[in-house]
């Protein structure tokens, strides 16, 4: 539900992940599905770790 709000409301987020997949295929060899629901699984997966790291930031000062 959330990567379909990626690519409905953020689409570049969505792009730049799908160029990270596709450049990890290339120079690493690495498989990775490069479909647009995983890509915006991983845009949502960045996004809610960097709000833990400023929660948890925030939370130690």
């Amino acid at each position: 539900m959330f990567s379909k709000f990626v690519w409905d409301v953020l689409p570049p987020l969505g792009e730049v992940s799908l160029l990270a997949m596709e450049f990890l295929n290339e120079q690493a060899g690495i498989d990775v599905p490069t479909s647009e629901q995983f890509a915006g699984t991983i845009v949502v997966m960045v996004g809610l770790s960097f709000l833990w790291g400023v929660v948890y930031h925030f939370g130690r000062h």
